[in-house]
């Protein structure tokens, strides 16, 4: 499986061979990244928000980075959808830099 992703890390072939695995089950994956984890509960309903919004089912997978300092980042495939923080500060602060 290594040899056959053109050289990739390690841990970016891992993700692309559990997204294929999720392909192969008509199911997609949510990388989600939150300050603080989420509890089962905001996991199931973001899974079942994100899989009416995709038309099959997806898997939510949640990384906690305390950075983000809050909101959520949510990537299915090439979609992301970014409500952090940390994301708004920088756009803030871009911004402010033009000016």
């Amino acid at each position: 499986a290594l040899g056959g992703f053109g050289g990739r890390s390690f841990a970016a072939v891992l993700t692309r061979l559990v997204e294929l695995a999720a392909d192969r089950r008509d199911r997609q994956v949510a990388y989600v990244t939150v300050a603080a984890p989420l509890s089962d509960e905001e996991e199931q309903r973001l899974g079942a928000r994100l899989s009416a919004i995709y038309g099959r089912e997806v898997s939510v997978r949640q990384t906690v980075n305390p950075d983000v300092l809050g909101g959520v980042s949510v990537r299915v495939g090439s979609d992301l959808y970014d409500g952090t923080v940390l994301r708004r500060l920088n756009e803030t602060r871009n911004a402010l830099a033009k000016r």
